[in-house]
């Protein structure tokens, strides 16, 4: 899958005005287990931090109207495309969490839907960059879903590369072009994309020592003679 590209009116100048306002903004401490994810050197694979088959148990547990007999295939999708974007899987779990709680059917307010909770008129951007027509109703597919939200991601990253993850994470929820706009203001302050941010770092230690369910067996009660 390539990368595929958008272009924004004010991008040059809010690049520019992202490094002018990083310093007020939210950082990544370099200690923090969630910078780690997304702020590490290019040569760290971190996508090889969590094993296909702990994937495969979160999944497994969280899922929601999902076949069990499709699970594996699942990870395994999921854990191929972070090691082709270089995404530690544990970042992708974690926003997964936050954005559907891993409901495969879900469908916000304002229309995103899916797993990732893509919103159609992005998911359009990017199958027209694969050759691809998609209708709504395709997104609530798990794989093309991820697929989909991973290249978002990707081409996110991409785009705030010079600066500190939050803006990243905040353009996922808010949308790349919002986030440009309003830091040219100066009472800027990320309300609700902050507390978007701070729950998915949140949840990366839990899914980073993620601990599967255990199901107790039935006891069966005996019958009396």
């Amino acid at each position: 899958m390539k990368y595929f590209s958008l272009v924004f009116k004010w991008a040059s100048l809010a690049i520019a005005a992202i490094f002018c306002s990083t310093a007020s903004m939210i950082q990544a401490d370099p200690t923090d287990d969630f910078s780690f994810t997304l702020a590490h050197p290019p040569e760290t694979e971190v996508y090889n931090i969590m094993p296909e088959r702990e994937v495969a148990a979160i999944l497994r547990d969280r899922l929601d109207l999902f076949p069990q007999s499709q699970v594996s295939k699942l990870a395994r999708h999921l854990v191929y495309l972070c090691r082709q974007y270089r995404f530690d899987p544990v970042f992708v779990l974690s926003l997964i969490e936050v954005e559907s709680r891993f409901r495969i059917k879900a469908v916000s307010p304002v229309g995103a839907l899916g797993l990732m909770q893509i919103m159609p008129a992005t998911a359009a951007i990017v199958a027209r960059e694969w050759g691809m027509k998609l209708s709504d109703r395709a997104l609530l597919d798990p794989f093309l879903n991820i697929s989909i939200g991973m290249a978002y991601l990707a081409w996110l990253r991409d785009r705030y590369r010079h600066v500190s993850p939050y803006y990243l994470v905040a353009a996922y929820n808010a949308g790349p072009g919002k986030i440009d706009s309003i830091l040219y203001r100066r009472d800027f302050k990320p309300v609700l994309t902050k507390k978007y941010f701070e729950d998915i770092r949140k949840r990366v230690p839990h899914m980073r020592f993620y601990q599967p369910q255990v199901l107790k067996p039935k006891v069966r009660r005996s019958r009396g003679v």
